[in-house]
């Protein structure tokens, strides 16, 4: 759960500022999620984006993030670092991610890859740190319908 919840938590913030050359329409994001023993979660996403700001907005229950801090990097590549919170009934996380995207094809497609890093408490158990890496490719399919 916890995997799904840290690539949610990726996928679903608002970036400061656009990425150069992003070609606006319907997106295929195909993500990968792989934890330190090996295991891995594999998603398929499709959203309609109109900027690339687009990709970050979707929100999840109980989830909160701060402003993501994002960086246009002189060899043309974005570094975007998020801080979240995950308040639940019993379930408490910070969540911190630091990814990199790699826009290409005149802004038709874009990559990812990164870690996020899970501190967690739950009510009666020893809290948990966790890491996993994160994956992602996406590539534009068309107009948005």
């Amino acid at each position: 759960m916890l995997s799904a919840l840290l690539l949610l938590c990726v996928l679903t913030l608002p970036a400061q500022q656009p990425v150069p050359y992003f070609h606006p329409g319907a997106w295929e994001i195909d993500s990968v999620t792989t934890e330190t023993d090996g295991r891995t979660v594999s998603s398929q996403t499709e959203i309609c984006a109109k900027e690339q700001i687009d990709f970050w907005k979707v929100a999840q229950a109980g989830l909160t993030c701060k402003t993501p801090k994002s960086h246009l990097q002189s060899n043309g590549l974005v570094r975007v670092r998020v801080r979240c919170e995950y308040k639940g009934d019993r379930l408490h996380s910070e969540i911190l991610s630091d990814v990199v995207e790699t826009v290409s094809d005149h802004g038709n497609s874009f990559t990812l890859e990164g870690t996020s890093t899970t501190n967690t408490v739950y009510q009666g158990v020893q809290p948990k740190h966790t890491s996993i890496h994160l994956h992602a490719t996406a590539h534009r399919t068309g107009e948005c319908q």
